[in-house]
């Protein structure tokens, strides 16, 4: 099967200022099919400066729970249920890419854990 061209984009250490103002300018100007966003949203207390900066590409990213989104469980729990996360570990396709994504901050990933046997099967299969 032949699948089309596509693009990703990926940022982390995002923090929440102009700076973040311009990289989803950026990444909205080139018009990737996915953001992979990969942790460290903002350095606020809360997790709304930074989801009312990415507005523009909301619809098409996708987090990993970096540390600072784990700061306190307010935030972590609004990046969750913003982005429909069951578990801060999941995985997806798209076209031809398989993406597993792993919470190595909050969730254990030792040997027989919920993560561990997730990721394990999310390969098997």
């Amino acid at each position: 099967m032949v699948y089309a061209d596509f693009n990703f984009d990926a940022v982390g250490d995002w923090g929440c200022n102009s700076n973040t103002d311009d990289t989803v300018s950026n990444i909205d100007g080139r018009n990737p099919e996915r953001v992979l966003a990969l942790g460290d949203y903002s350095y606020q207390s809360t997790a709304t400066c930074w989801l009312n900066a990415i507005q523009p590409i909301d619809s098409i990213t996708k987090i990993a729970i970096g540390n600072h989104e784990d700061d306190d469980s307010e935030s972590y729990s609004t990046y969750k249920n913003h982005f429909g996360l069951g578990n801060p570990y999941y995985s997806f396709d798209y076209q031809n890419v398989h993406v597993l994504v792993m919470d190595s901050d909050r969730t254990s990933y030792a040997s027989g854990s919920s993560q561990y046997n997730f990721v394990i099967n999310d390969l098997q299969t």
